[in-house]
């Protein structure tokens, strides 16, 4: 069975909860990956991975993807989800990583966007 790529995680900035807030920025402004990635020189794929919680941005990343979004670094930032959908699947994801989950051999699930 393949295993899911590990959630990234670094001292100070939750990378879950930065890339569900990107995700929800992004789609209330009504763009795509491709739209985004278009206006701040990167690939749909590298802002996947940041909106999955796989890859850590830079600080220059953060700042360009704020300014093209109309919203303040800060707001990116914050340490609570977007919404109760959004928390819920980093619990999900988290109780995933946990070796007791593994231990008991169930599937790894996925989001899906219903």
């Amino acid at each position: 069975m393949k295993e899911s790529p590990k959630l990234v995680e670094t001292e100070g900035l939750d990378l879950a909860t930065f890339g569900q807030r990107l995700r929800h920025v992004r789609r209330a402004r009504g763009m795509t990956l491709a739209d985004l990635g278009a206006r701040v020189g990167r690939t749909p794929s590298v802002l996947s991975l940041i909106e999955n919680g796989k890859r850590e941005p830079r600080l220059t990343l953060v700042e360009q993807l704020a300014t093209t979004l109309g919203v303040p670094v800060g707001e990116l930032l914050k340490k609570q989800p977007p919404s109760r959908r959004a928390q819920l699947e980093i619990a999900l994801e988290q109780s995933q990583r946990d070796p007791s989950y593994r231990a008991l051999g169930l599937p790894q699930l996925r989001v899906g966007t219903r």
